[in-house]
């Protein structure tokens, strides 16, 4: 192997090392889609099922919702699901099939721990018990400060977009669906920006 030969072999072994190495480094330090992201988990009903894919995208560690769930069920699902110390926020969407009490609600909160923001989904629901639901829950959140509660108004957003509802007035449609992420993802964001997490509240 004459001079030009072998410096040719070594440029390409070490161009090939060169390579190999940083692409070990980027497989280290580039993010996965991870799905804790938000540090969040989102608990709901129907309503929240047909969103259930867009919120996972988005960054959500846990979505569980269920067809037919009743508010009743909140307090102990948001004790289990926000018990890992990643989870800063909870997403609850709960209501759409029945009214509930003010003391739920706020058993629900207390769930989630004084470390975390909980976010309550106001309803969309052509039921009698939407109006009385929405305020129960304005009426909750005023127990606790905003770093511990929120309350997102989808009832609004969704009011004036008939495209975001299917026929029955409540259930989401695609488009309805990835609103009600941008929305929760949203609020999320802002709350991490404006540090209303800084002091815990009421409990």
């Amino acid at each position: 192997m004459n001079l030009l030969t072998s410096l040719r072999v070594k440029s390409t072994v070490a161009a090939t090392s060169i390579m190999i190495a940083v692409g070990v480094l980027m497989s280290a330090v580039t993010p996965t889609a991870s799905a804790s992201d938000l540090q969040a988990v989102a608990i709901g009903d129907s309503v929240m099922l047909g969103a259930k894919s867009q919120l996972q995208e988005v960054g959500f560690a846990k979505v569980d919702a269920k067809v037919s769930r009743q508010a009743s069920s909140g307090p102990a699902l948001v004790k289990k699901l926000a018990a890992k110390p990643d989870i800063k926020f909870v997403v609850v969407h709960l209501g759409t099939n029945g009214s509930y009490s003010v003391d739920t609600c706020r058993d629900t909160v207390r769930a989630a721990g004084i470390d975390r923001t909980v976010f309550l989904v106001n309803l969309k629901v052509p039921r009698k018990w939407e109006q009385v639901n929405n305020s129960l829950m304005e009426k909750c959140a005023q127990g606790f400060s905003a770093s511990r509660v929120r309350v997102l108004d989808w009832h609004s957003i969704s009011q004036s977009k008939k495209s975001y509802l299917y026929s029955d007035g409540f259930h989401l449609t695609p488009t309805g669906a990835k609103r009600f992420a941008r929305m929760v993802t949203a609020a999320i964001k802002q709350t991490i920006t404006w540090g209303e997490r800084v002091s815990p509240g009421a409990r």
